[in-house]
């Protein structure tokens, strides 16, 4: 699981299935940030999603480096090699995917989903080597600065006693936070292709959801706070709420800077981790697991999948709102996922689990 990382140690009674839901939830959200035009003017339940899509990646991130703590007491090289082979062979696989897929329908089919004036072969490059191909699988970037702190991280803590190499992840995270604030990081990188743009700004934007993943896993927080859910469930949804009125600093950012959205998915994150779902009935139980073990095939594949059902809709002249298009897009790469999971081969799985 790439996405977010697993939800459960080393059996289905440590399962989390507050954090499978969070899971579920935010691969909608992701989807909703690239095919759905929300306003501030929502109210209800829109306005619920509008505010939550700035929030869905540096989720992701936080309980990526949550789950990857466990992983550190060994931090031997072949453990490394095997996260990033985890994490690679996804990532260059649905690269050719998209690639693939949208040159068979320019050739064959005329539809053609990419701007005609980009070269398709670099595309390709840049989408294998940097994750954000703005006519491929931009949303890749994530998986690629996934990759390059895994191995930060995984140098760090190979080289540098435990307690120490907390303090340099924190420097690193203040760090970052100062280039943001400063509008440093905005002028390195905001001026290069969008290629680059993205992917080497949000490499430094999202630095302290390094260390905040890693602390709250390292520390047992998430067990101590289960024994006073019932008051800091109602506590952290006050909050959240409240944070709605709240306009942050700008920080000349890539999307994802700042203190406010560290806080905000920190306490997203610490919300559904202490849900007491694991009381539902079985039958509501199994069906979190099994939605949730999609996620990642979800985000992969839905920037493709959008593309191709905005395409028909407008060639069909049908109407339909952005958001219940963005549940359909949802619904069927949630199908496609589970259709390549079927494949009777161990890579097919990886690429969608």
């Amino acid at each position: 699981m790439n996405i977010g990382g697993a939800v459960k140690s080393d059996s289905n009674k440590n399962y989390n299935y507050g954090l499978a839901v969070l899971r579920i939830m935010m691969t909608f959200v992701v989807v909703l940030c690239h095919f759905w035009n929300s306003s501030d003017s929502f109210t209800g339940m829109a306005l619920f999603f509008h505010k939550l899509k700035p929030l869905a990646v540096p989720t992701f991130m936080l309980m990526a480096f949550f789950f990857f703590e466990k992983s550190l007491h060994a931090c031997s090289l072949s453990a490394l090699k095997k996260r990033i082979s985890r994490l690679l062979v996804p990532h260059i696989c649905w690269a050719f995917i998209y690639f693939s897929v949208e040159i068979i329908l320019s050739k064959f089919f005329n539809i053609i989903l990419y701007d005609t004036e980009y070269n398709m072969y670099l595309q390709l490059f840049w989408q294998i080597f940097l994750g954000s191909a703005k006519n491929l699988a931009p949303q890749f970037w994530y998986q690629s600065v996934l990759i390059l702190y895994t191995i930060l991280v995984w140098l760090v803590f190979r080289f540098i006693k435990s307690d120490k190499a907390y303090i340099l992840l924190l420097a690193f995270a203040a760090a970052s936070l100062f280039l943001q604030y400063s509008g440093i990081n905005a002028l390195w990188f905001g001026g290069l292709e969008y290629e680059q743009r993205y992917t080497l700004g949000r490499f430094v934007e999202m630095l302290p959801y390094i260390p905040v993943g890693l602390i709250i896993a390292k520390s047992g927080l998430v067990k101590i706070l289960k024994k006073i859910k019932w008051v800091l469930l109602p506590l952290c949804a006050v909050i959240f709420v409240s944070l709605n009125n709240f306009t942050p600093v700008k920080t000349g950012d890539f999307g994802y800077g700042g203190i406010y959205l560290l806080f905000t998915s920190t306490l997203i994150f610490l919300f559904f981790s202490i849900l007491p779902l694991s009381v539902l009935p079985k039958p509501f139980c199994a069906v979190i697991m099994f939605v949730s073990k999609y996620a990642f095939g979800i985000f992969c594949s839905h920037f493709l999948v959008g593309r191709i059902f905005n395409y028909y809709i407008t060639y069909f002249e049908i109407q339909i709102s952005e958001f219940l298009g963005c549940v359909a897009i949802w619904a069927i790469c949630f199908v496609i996922s589970f259709l390549i999971s079927l494949i009777p081969a161990k890579f097919f799985k990886q690429i969608v689990e």
